[in-house]
This record gives structure tokens, sequence and C-alpha cells, in this order.
């Protein structure tokens, strides 16, 4: 069973402001938003493990990590 049960239905992320999390999330999106195609590809990836995983939210968020750390790396070259 995930750590969080068989029932989750939300995943929220509740951050401070300026802190280390918020400043990786920002570069992230604001990536996204300078280059569309990558986003086209990020929203293909999430539908993807959506339907691969709908109820196993670890798959899911397990299934986006190598994705999200190319894109960071391409973020941070910028």
């Amino acid at each position: 069973m995930p750590p969080y049960g068989k029932q989750r239905t939300h995943h929220v992320h509740i951050v401070e402001v300026n802190s280390k999390f918020w400043e990786e999330h920002k570069l992230f999106c604001d990536y996204l938003r300078r280059h569309p195609e990558e986003a086209k590809r990020y929203e293909a990836l999430k539908r993807d493990l959506a339907a691969s995983f709908r109820s196993d939210r670890e798959a899911y968020t397990n299934g986006k990590n190598d994705y999200i750390l190319a894109v960071m790396s391409k973020a941070r070259c910028e």
C-alpha cells in the first residue's frame, strides 16, 4: 500500500516564499513558460502517467522525476 493510503485524492504543496523549494519550483515553471514545446512534452508525460497510474499517486510522481531533473538542468544553464 502507498505510504498515504489507497484513497489519496489530492496533493498540495505548502511552502515558504523564497525558500529553496519555492525557488526551484519557480525556476521549473518559468522555464516551461519560456519554452512552450517543453511544456507540451511535460503535459503529455503527465497525461500518460495519469492514465497509467490512476490509483497510484506515488508511481505517478516518481514517473516525473527524471523528466523534471532533465528540465531543471536545462533551466539552470540558461
